[in-house]
């Protein structure tokens, strides 16, 4: 856990045009430490011409030089939301 976690993921994600649409942290223990541990859950919308498998490898890279680890999944289409 240190400073610039989310500042460094998010800037990433928006000069991509990668909107955050939701994100939940927290500080919970290390397993073997005990030591403070940062997670970090957030879905995403990615423009129709980001390539994800490009942006999977980037934010590895990313995340690298972060010393955090990063999972990227697809959690399929978005929901419907209705014009208002």
């Amino acid at each position: 856990d240190h400073e610039g976690i989310v500042q460094g993921v998010t800037n990433f994600l928006a000069a991509r045009g990668v909107n955050v649409e939701d994100l939940t942290t927290g500080v919970g223990h290390a397993p073997l430490s005990g030591g403070p541990l940062f997670s970090a859950r957030a879905r995403l919308r990615c423009p129709p011409t980001q390539n994800v498998d490009e942006l999977r490898s980037s934010l590895e890279e990313l995340a690298s030089g972060l010393w955090v680890d990063v999972t990227l999944e697809d959690a399929g289409p978005a929901p419907f939301r209705p014009a208002r």
